[in-house]
């Protein structure tokens, strides 16, 4: 019974203790070790303690990071859980983020933590173990091959496909049929 009641009781504890300790996250410049600092990675590690992996790829993983403060799409799959700054993603409807990527949404540089935005539209497609760096945005229907990397700032057109570390345009992609 233990066993069982671990997961729901530990995911509902996380979310909780998120809102508790820092609420909403805020994009911005935080002076590493200061008391923002110490509630994000609190929170943070708050977050990889629960088994959230056992939701990655499921729609409990959609309702999970609802609950935490990310916008998340109709039919949307997230088959990860390396995520942090919850209240600044925003994934769009119909798009698939594949296993072990990274959606972190921070950087530490310079003694600051940097914090900022990831932004999916529709209809796009994150590859395995690719990696999306804070303040991007990929435009509808665009793609990231296996293992490519977004850099902080990055923004990819709309139905473009991009790869390679950083990532850069290596095609495009046919428009998707709607159906009515």
């Amino acid at each position: 019974v233990m066993y069982f009641a671990l997961l729901p009781t530990l995911s509902v504890l996380s979310l909780a203790l998120k809102w508790l300790i820092i609420g909403k996250i805020k994009a911005g410049k935080y002076k590493l070790w200061s008391f923002y600092y110490f509630r994000f990675w609190l929170v943070d590690k708050i977050i990889n303690i629960t088994p959230v992996i056992y939701f990655s790829g499921t729609p409990i993983m959609n309702l999970y990071l609802r609950l935490l403060g990310a916008k998340v799409g109709k039919n949307s799959y997230i088959n990860t859980h390396s995520i942090s700054a919850f209240d600044l993603l925003k994934v769009g409807e119909n798009v698939s983020i594949c296993t072990d990527s990274h959606l972190r949404g921070f950087i530490i540089k310079d003694g600051y933590l940097i914090i900022g935005s990831i932004e999916i539209e529709d209809d796009c497609f994150v590859g395995t173990r690719c990696c999306i760096s804070e303040n991007t945005k990929m435009q509808r229907n665009s793609s990231l091959d296996d293992l490519t990397m977004l850099l902080s700032g990055a923004v990819v057109p709309a139905n473009e496909s991009w790869q390679g570390s950083p990532g850069q345009k290596v095609g495009t992609n046919s428009t998707p049929e709607r159906t009515k």
